[in-house]
């Protein structure tokens, strides 16, 4: 048993202290940092974050303690932790995305039990690869550009600490030739910014070249909300950015500054106000589509409704739920595509979930769903800030020739009663939106669709400030031949209302554009004012396809982005006003940093400087003094030479070798200094300069002096009393 404990004793071992202070802090710094970047992805506690500094400063104090006490601490200390975490992985079971926080926390953890055991350099290197990957899995979590700041302190920290290391390396080898560096601080400033500048040629190389992410289909499917709050027992449509005469469910009369009167049971087109540019979510995906809410069916000349009864209740197995095609979707005789999206909420909204196309699965932190017969997702619970959800989407690909071949008739596919119900017009439509829609009606449905478009592009105008809607007036009859002016509500709807009168079935679709796509995070940034409606029309053997008269829609999908920095002039364009006052207060806030630092240097520098004059003993100061007034006397004293031989060969009087003696008893002696012999020293020192009119050396407090050439002797090379006091 004492083999084994003498042989674990050996083997952690600690290594040589390493004695840079520079590269200790920078480590720490970089650890900081990471940690302080997982605390940004709601992974681990702040306690963690505090620990960091605290285990650092222990391990600087005990560096060159024997460390398998320490160790033995922090083995048990992991223990505990992987316990923990062993437990929070049965109780998330089979939901692998959940334990991605867990897992980070984890190594949150361990990052910091051993940053109180990191005493050698290789510790030191090891903490930097740690916390390189910890910031890692926070950027795999992370969903803004925010997490560039933190990695570029990481990156000047991490560079820092490695030069710092080197330095520290190299100067504990023999010095084969060439004078150590004068300036050490300057020359490990410039290292730095060498290392420093060529990681970001190689990043910027990396980012030209490599993959957009998120262009093949994820390994995991995140979701969490942040509470599990009821909102609907029913599968009701809730909104908390709206509000109206009853419940949420009801006519919207106001809203809120990024809510959209849409996300309700009607749309009534005749309100005015759009939502502004508020970050509503974000969405992880391939490609970009539309990100569709729910559709409306039933029109009166201003206000759209969806008709549709109490949805159907959907349950999930604990990590994700099935959703079943739609009742009107039929066989597709088309090839389809698999569209995967995670969405990432950053402001409460209704609860519908949103998905490109056709979802056939969600991945939802709650057990059900709700299910309308046109594929609208409505939650039981609330979506607020911070809720993540992935939906799988199937999409149908198709080319505008395929299109114009079918030849069936537009209805079919459709049951009688959806056939009515998407073809359904009130009485009181005018009868030159009849005459128009007879004019644009072409051989196929396709075609039709097309000809409506280009006829809308033509002779209206996309403008978000229109005037009100007189009282009683229709609202597509006012658009297209009054105003000529709306927004997406009244183009889609003059769309859905011109296609119903030449016998095709449509329906109002809204929700959201596909957003910007930020080239740094990869991510669609879907903002408030991105929302959307947009004209679904049934085709027979494809289902519904979307149309928008605004904008083009592909109907093989988006194209996926081919690099990682596809966008990016335009991402930067739109932002340079903010990227120069940002570049700026960075360039200032360096200049600072510099400037403190510098004032740091000299201080440090003339602390030391002082330390070393006052510890420097009066017999090496005297000999100073001494070799500069020796060419007075007769000669220059030569290296090697003592003042007693020196005195004797030029035949000086007795109060020379009297001041030799005092010398040599001050630099030999440990006893109490003779104050009166040190006076008469240096006023023999005195007298011979002002004989000759010359100055002496300027002497400091106490007759010290500044530092001059030394010569090797016996008296040069003996210990100070006083230095050793």
């Amino acid at each position: 048993m004492n083999r084994l404990m003498i042989g674990l004793a050996n083997a952690n071992r600690k290594g040589p202290a390493e004695p840079s202070s520079i590269a200790r802090v920078a480590t720490m710094v970089a650890v900081m940092t990471a940690m302080w970047a997982g605390l940004q992805q709601d992974v681990g506690h702040p306690v963690l974050f505090l620990l960091v500094p605290l285990a650092f400063w222990f391990s600087y104090i005990a560096r060159n303690r024997p460390g398998f006490g320490v160790k033995s601490a922090l083995a048990v200390g992991m223990l505990v932790a992987s316990l923990r975490f062993a437990q929070q992985l049965a109780a998330v079971g089979s939901n692998v995305g959940a334990t991605q926080p867990y897992l980070a926390e984890l190594f949150m953890i361990t990052q910091v039990l051993h940053s109180f055991d990191v005493p050698a350099r290789r510790d030191l290197r090891f903490s930097l690869v740690a916390s390189f990957t910890l910031l890692g899995m926070s950027g795999v979590l992370s969903q803004t550009v925010g997490f560039g700041t933190l990695l570029a302190v990481w990156t000047v920290a991490a560079a820092t600490s490695l030069v710092a290391l080197h330095s520290s390396e190299i100067s504990e080898l023999p010095r084969v030739t060439g004078p150590k560096s004068a300036r050490p601080v300057a020359t490990l400033m410039l290292a730095t910014a060498t290392a420093l500048v060529g990681a970001l040629l190689v990043m910027a190389a990396a980012f030209l070249v490599l993959p957009a992410s998120g262009t093949s289909r994820a390994l995991v499917f995140p979701a969490s909300l942040p509470s599990l709050q009821t909102v609907s027992r029913d599968g009701s449509i809730q909104n908390p950015n709206l509000t109206s005469a009853g419940d949420y469910g009801g006519q919207a009369t106001t809203q809120s500054a990024s809510g959209f009167l849409g996300f309700s049971k009607s749309l009534d087109t005749s309100a005015r106000g759009r939502p502004d540019n508020t970050i509503v979510m974000r969405v992880r995906a391939s490609e970009t589509g539309f990100w569709r809410g729910q559709s409306f069916d039933s029109w009166d000349g201003q206000k759209w409704v969806s008709t549709f009864e109490k949805p159907k209740l959907l349950q999930g197995d604990g990590s994700s739920i099935a959703v079943p095609r739609p009742a009107d979707t039929p066989q597709l005789r088309v090839p389809t595509k698999e569209l995967v999206q995670t969405v990432y909420l950053q402001q409460p909204g209704p609860n519908l979930i949103f998905g490109a196309s056709t979802i056939q699965r969600v991945y939802f932190a709650d057990r059900s769903v709700f299910v309308l017969p046109d594929g609208t997702l409505r939650s039981a619970v609330g979506l607020g800030k911070g809720g993540v959800y992935t939906v799988l989407s199937e999409r149908p690909v198709v080319s505008a020739s395929h299109l114009i071949a079918i030849d069936d008739a537009p209805s079919s596919g459709l049951t009688e009663s959806d056939a009515r119900r998407y073809l359904q017009l009130p009485a009181s439509l005018p009868e030159r939106v009849s005459a128009l829609a007879s004019e644009l009606r072409r051989a196929s449905s396709y075609e039709t669709v097309k000809a409506i478009e280009a006829w809308l592009e033509a002779n209206t105008q996309y403008l978000i400030d229109i005037p009100p809607l007189p009282p009683g007036a229709d609202s597509v009859d006012r658009f297209l031949f009054e105003e000529r002016i709306g927004f997406c509500e009244q183009i889609a709807s003059s769309l859905v209302v011109l296609l119903r009168s030449n016998g095709i079935p449509a329906r109002l679709v809204v929700g959201y554009a596909g957003g910007e796509r930020n080239p740094f995070t990869g991510l669609f940034e879907v903002r408030a004012s991105d929302a959307h409606a947009w004209t679904e029309v049934w085709t027979p053997g494809v289902g519904w396809l979307p149309f928008d008269p605004t904008a083009s829609v592909p109907f093989a999908a988006g194209e996926e982005n081919a690099r990682a920095s596809e966008g990016l002039g335009s991402y930067l364009g739109g932002r340079m006003s903010t990227i120069i006052r940002v570049v700026v207060q960075g360039g200032v806030g360096l200049v600072l940093i510099g400037i403190i630092a510098s004032l740091i240097v000299g201080i440090k520098r003339a602390v030391a400087v002082r330390r070393r004059l006052a510890l420097r003993s009066w017999s090496a100061a005297w000999h100073d003094r001494f070799d500069d007034v020796s060419p007075l006397l007769g000669r220059t004293r030569q290296p090697g030479e003592t003042v007693t031989s020196y005195i004797s060969s030029l035949g000086l009087d007795n109060p020379w070798h009297e001041t030799a003696a005092i010398v040599e008893a001050e630099a030999f002696s440990a006893n109490v200094p003779d104050l009166a012999g040190r006076r008469r020293a240096d006023d023999l020192l005195s007298s011979v300069a002002r004989r000759h009119h010359r100055r002496p050396v300027a002497a400091g407090p106490a007759g010290r002096q500044g530092p001059r050439r030394r010569h090797t002797s016996a008296l040069d090379a003996a210990p100070s009393p006083r230095s050793k006091r």
